[in-house]
């Protein structure tokens, strides 16, 4: 047996790293793709420490590029919150996409959990479930303040109590009427028939697994068990369309109203830079390094990528939606 022992030299942060770092445990009587997995794993730490395995793999670089695109993703996910706890006003606003939208969001909030407490089979599913879902409440907040919008609501308290919480619902104003007559306003029934014919083209297609760019090494295998496959399907056959569909009538609105409606133009731009940075982290070898795991480029990532991009011309072009008092006075 011949041994190659390669040694290589490392900063004073590389050694501390190295130092304070934990040893892995292999089972090597797990499954092929969870070793192949682990092992890249291994790897990658072990090349931010600063001895690389082979060198045609960067993860300092991919490890840069995630923090900045998760940096970017928080400032969204605020400017995001910010916008529809701000709104005062549904002009400019798809009424049914919005709807779409915050159905998805609501019921992928309310199943992902039971969907991994069913693919990890935990003893203690119950309690992870509720600890997710409160984790998870004030990532929510937008789907709340869509809601809130969609609805014309407003919450207060009962007069000459305190304790007593009190729902009002306000009429639509003249531009707000004027906004849903407008032409290329998706109606609640176009909005019903696109999702009804998108969910029946995903379930039968999959575009999830039709891929441009094929994935390499193993990937996330199907969930288990009738009642955890049954959760997958139904997330991805309701959740996704309901997504697109909503995203898709918002920016037909403001297409036909060239205005921008539904988010803040900066926030929308740096989408589409998250975006940018998402794809050439997995697919740009030659910067980033060839990783022997990476996931595929699909179909749905093609459509999700396509919004993205109108949605980034348009903010680009378009101005903001006026406010009401604003826009009757410029008339």
């Amino acid at each position: 047996m011949a041994w190659n022992i390669d040694v290589s030299g490392v900063s004073p942060a590389q050694y501390l790293l190295g130092r304070i770092s934990q040893g892995t445990n292999y089972n090597m009587l797990d499954k092929e793709d969870n070793l192949r997995q682990k092992q890249q794993a291994v790897e990658n730490f072990q090349a931010l420490k600063g001895q690389k395995f082979r060198d045609d793999i960067h993860p300092r670089r991919q490890l840069v590029l995630k923090v900045v695109a998760w940096i970017i993703g928080a400032i969204v996910a605020l400017l995001k919150i910010h916008y529809w706890a701000s709104l005062t006003s549904t002009i400019g606003i798809s009424l049914p996409g919005s709807a779409l939208l915050a159905f998805s969001r609501l019921l992928s909030y309310a199943l992902k959990p039971f969907l991994e407490a069913k693919v990890d089979s935990r003893p203690d599913a119950f309690i992870s479930i509720t600890i997710h879902l409160l984790y998870m409440l004030p990532l929510e907040l937008m789907t709340w303040f869509m809601i809130r919008a969609i609805l014309r609501a407003d919450f207060g308290w009962r007069k000459g109590s305190r304790f007593i919480p009190v729902v009002t619902f306000a009429q639509a104003t003249h531009g707000e009427r004027a906004s849903e007559r407008m032409k290329g306003q998706v109606t609640w029934s176009r909005a019903a028939l696109l999702f009804a014919l998108t969910c029946g083209i995903y379930y039968l297609l999959q575009p999830e697994k039709l891929y441009l760019i094929k994935p390499r090494g193993p990937q996330t295998p199907l969930p288990k068990g009738t009642s955890a496959l049954f959760l997958s399907v139904l997330i991805e056959s309701l959740c996704v369309p309901a997504s697109l569909v909503g995203q898709g009538a918002q920016l037909w609105f403001n297409h036909c109203s060239r205005t921008f409606a539904g988010n803040y133009r900066l926030a929308m731009l740096l989408v589409g830079l998250r975006n940018f940075l998402d794809i050439l982290n997995g697919f740009s070898g030659h910067l980033m390094g060839n990783a022997e795991i990476r996931p595929g480029f699909s179909i749905r990532n093609a459509a999700e990528l396509m919004l993205v991009i109108i949605g980034c011309y348009q903010a680009w072009q378009y101005p903001k939606v006026l406010p009401e008092e604003q826009e009757g006075e410029e008339q």
